[in-house]
């Protein structure tokens, strides 16, 4: 990697891999469009939203996840106009990994704040968040989960270490698998996963770090490439390699709305459309 291409990462006016802001494809059938971005990092007023049917974030919405930044992304999130609104939570957003925050509240925050759910429940009202669960949104599939892997000496929210973390992607739904009925017509099962939605990305698939090291998980890939295969995969978590890649069947979208340098990117979201079957 370029010093150049390091220095556009790091201040957001470059990217390495091309961002596609429409790779959709021209249908004349019905679709649900969905708008996707990750890791806005209480930047989020900053950020202009295209229209769409769905929208996603992929987790980080905040930096130190405290309630007060919650209820303040839940506020701006509900104005949004999209009638469905999905939220996967990332590393940084503590409070809503309870268990994680009970024990390491003082990693981040000087005070323990009072962190019921019911609290959570109130800031986010309205937007569905997806911890390690799906949803059928006008008949698309969408899982997400937040788990990210250990990468440093201390813990952040949904950490999981390397032993644990396959054992959660082994959870998810696998591919829609073809099924020989009589007449020799071909149908398909209905559990596979349209729109895989974590916070971390794949290793080795949009997951470079400025100094040029792959930061997304091993035990994840695996997984998405040979047993999920969903159309879509979306992800943040490593800022500084945002942008579109497909691999086979599936389109990776790594939708981070900010450089290393928490500099907003233009676009900062990505657009794409679900064709119904």
């Amino acid at each position: 990697m370029s010093c150049l291409s390091v220095f556009f990462q790091l201040f957001g006016f470059g990217i390495s891999t091309p961002l596609l802001t429409d790779i959709s494809k021209e249908t004349n059938g019905r679709k649900v469009r969905f708008v996707v971005i990750s890791d806005t990092h209480n930047l989020h007023k900053e950020l202009e939203i295209p229209e769409g049917d769905v929208i996603i974030h992929a987790g980080d919405f905040t930096n130190h996840g405290s309630l007060e930044e919650v209820q303040n992304f839940g506020e701006w999130f509900r104005s949004l106009p999209h009638k469905t609104k999905l939220l996967v939570p990332g590393n940084h957003d503590m409070i809503m990994d309870r268990e994680y925050y009970k024990i390491f509240w003082s990693d981040w925050a000087s005070r323990r704040e009072v962190d019921e759910e019911s609290h959570l429940v109130e800031a986010l009202e309205g937007i569905r968040v997806l911890v390690g669960e799906s949803i059928q949104v006008g008949g698309v599939h969408v899982y997400g989960a937040p788990w990210v892997p250990v990468y440093a000496k201390w813990r952040t929210a949904f950490n999981r270490d390397p032993a644990q973390i396959g054992d959660a992607w082994a959870t998810i739904p696998g591919a829609r698998q073809p099924t020989v009925v009589k007449l020799n017509i071909m149908i398909e099962e209905a559990d596979g996963v349209d729109v895989l939605v974590t916070h971390t990305p794949p290793y080795g698939i949009l997951d470079r770090a400025p100094h040029g090291a792959h930061m997304g998980c091993p035990a994840l890939a695996p997984h998405v490439e040979e047993r999920i295969r969903p159309r879509f995969h979306v992800f943040g978590h490593v800022h500084a390699d945002c942008g579109a890649v497909r691999r086979g069947g599936t389109v990776f979208i790594n939708a981070s709305a900010v450089s290393d340098a928490y500099v907003t990117r233009r676009p900062a979201a990505t657009v794409f459309d679900v064709d119904l079957e």
